[in-house]
């Protein structure tokens, strides 16, 4: 949300809308380029493309696959954040009086539903990495349960600029579970992408 606000008080506008996939990026950048100038008369227009694992389908990039990963929200926050191994970590969130416990992390795995053994397994598995959190009777005190597909691609995100039929396009996915970690990064990439476009030289 503050990444939000701060976009909307520099200016920025949101638009939310469905846009078509049959006819492949070309296809969905010509209809957010309708949908854009409809709303102010640009001359020119710069995409950026951060569809996540829609980019399978939309770019098509075959080289994008789903990491399955399941985390717990409890009550209270922990003392810091801890981990055990890459499926067994607490994450306190400052000021929420939350904390997420986690997880899992299955490659090529396409199934969204909530796994009641996987979450049985995270709260058994966090209990020693947070055990200030524990009530009496020695259980978590859960709040929801989340289950999510990373983006993941191989070789790595695909950060990069391209010109899709004539239309001005940077690239930003394929991050897999680092999307929070590397998000900064990756913004001021594609802003350094975006400047360094040549229309000109492309028209």
């Amino acid at each position: 949300m503050y990444l939000l606000s701060s976009f909307l008080s520099a200016g920025g506008k949101l638009v939310k809308a469905h846009l078509p996939i049959d006819k492949g990026l070309p296809g969905a950048l010509r209809s957010a380029a309708y949908l854009a100038r409809s709303q102010e008369p640009y001359e020119e227009l710069i995409f950026v493309n951060a569809s996540g694992l829609g980019a399978k389908e939309l770019v098509p990039d075959d080289a994008m696959f789903p990491v399955r990963g399941q985390t717990v929200l409890v009550k209270w926050e922990a003392k810091c954040a801890k981990t055990m191994n890459e499926n067994r970590y607490v994450i306190p969130r400052p000021g929420s009086g939350t904390t997420v416990l986690g997880g899992t992390r299955e490659v090529g795995n396409w199934r969204t539903a909530v796994s009641s053994e996987t979450t049985n397994a995270i709260l058994e598995g966090c209990k020693s990495l947070a055990p200030e959190l524990l009530a009496k009777d020695g259980s978590f005190e859960v709040l929801s349960v989340q289950c999510g597909l990373r983006p993941a691609r191989e070789n790595g995100p695909r950060v990069e600029a391209e010109v899709v039929d004539g239309m001005f396009t940077v690239h930003s996915y394929g991050h897999a579970g680092a999307g929070y970690q590397n998000a900064i990064g990756s913004a001021r990439k594609v802003v350094r992408l975006v400047k360094e476009l040549d229309f000109k030289a492309e028209l």
